[in-house]
């Protein structure tokens, strides 16, 4: 009799965990590679070399905030003592490595839409809707993990953080806990990139990582920032939420982080499902094997118009 109850019950968690996956599958959505390398309003009908120019300036755009950002041109000039030490903590801060992240994936859509605008001969002619794969499936991936750790973190920072601070807010906190979250909602919207529910364990897999490094950088002796009115450094990289002789509280701090990028993932995954919804359908042309672009170099003509 006990094997039959444990049988059934191993059944019906199986078939719960089943309708749970079911639910899940329905906030799941194919990203093709065209929506790489256009508009989110262009479907695949045709390849505009603007979506190009738009890629790299969003680069140069996060590019510039991360120079501002690192070399702390938007602090006080006197409020840090600027060693080399200094500058190298830079690379202890989540919000930082937010910026990071989205840097590295804002680079891999300028690349992706610069090599299909060189290597494909696609100006006039609609592109493959086929599912992306390899560097397009990791720059996705990438998308979606930045934009929802850009809304979580500067959340956090504005809940948690700020009202610790001593000093007044700075350009540098603004760039990094307010201004990068208007970029990745506003690039996310441009572009149309899916944002799938099944996908959150992106992020808590990275907050697992930052975790770890957190309490290794504590263990061996690493210091926060050291402001000069402060005589002795800290080892909390965040006042009240790192400081690893208090295990527990650290430990609530970061799932509360983690808690706070599961509702943002979840919000734009709404809003992906909302916009798909109210937008109306964008066309997308199926091709035959002989209608799609084989890659080539292409030699533009000078008197076509670049846009």
């Amino acid at each position: 009799m006990s094997d039959d109850s444990e049988t059934s019950s191993s059944s019906v968690t199986r078939r719960r965990i089943q309708k749970i996956a079911e639910w899940i599958e329905q906030f799941d959505y194919t990203c093709y590679k065209y929506q790489t390398r256009t508009f989110a309003c262009q479907g695949n009908l045709r390849f505009f070399r603007s979506f190009v120019i738009y890629r790299w300036i969003v680069m140069l755009l996060w590019l510039t905030t991360i120079v501002v950002t690192l070399c702390d041109l938007g602090k006080p000039p006197s409020q840090y003592s600027k060693d080399y030490h200094h500058y190298l903590k830079y690379f202890i801060f989540i919000s930082n490595h937010a910026l990071i992240i989205a840097f590295v994936q804002v680079s891999l859509g300028a690349f992706i839409a610069t090599r299909s605008a060189v290597s494909h001969n696609v100006r006039h002619r609609p592109l493959a809707p086929d599912p992306v794969g390899g560097i397009e499936l990791v720059y996705w991936k990438l998308h979606e993990l930045s934009t929802s750790l850009a809304i979580a973190v500067s959340t956090a920072y504005w809940l948690m953080i700020h009202p610790q601070r001593k000093t007044p807010s700075d350009l540098n906190n603004y760039l990094t806990h307010l201004v990068n979250s208007i970029y990745c909602v506003a690039d996310w919207l441009i572009t149309g990139l899916p944002q799938n529910l099944s996908d959150a364990w992106i992020g808590w897999l990275y907050g697992i990582w930052y975790t770890i490094f957190t309490f290794v950088y504590w263990h061996f002796g690493g210091t926060a920032r050291v402001p000069l009115d402060e005589s002795a450094p800290t080892r909390e990289i965040y006042p009240g939420c790192t400081d690893w002789e208090r295990v527990g509280v650290t430990l609530v701090c970061f799932f509360w982080l983690g808690c706070l990028y599961c509702m943002s993932h979840v919000v734009l995954c709404f809003l992906y499902l909302l916009l798909k919804k109210l937008q109306p359908p964008i066309p997308v042309i199926r091709l035959e094997n002989s209608e799609i672009d084989q890659p080539r170099v292409v030699r533009f003509r000078r008197r076509e118009s670049f846009l």
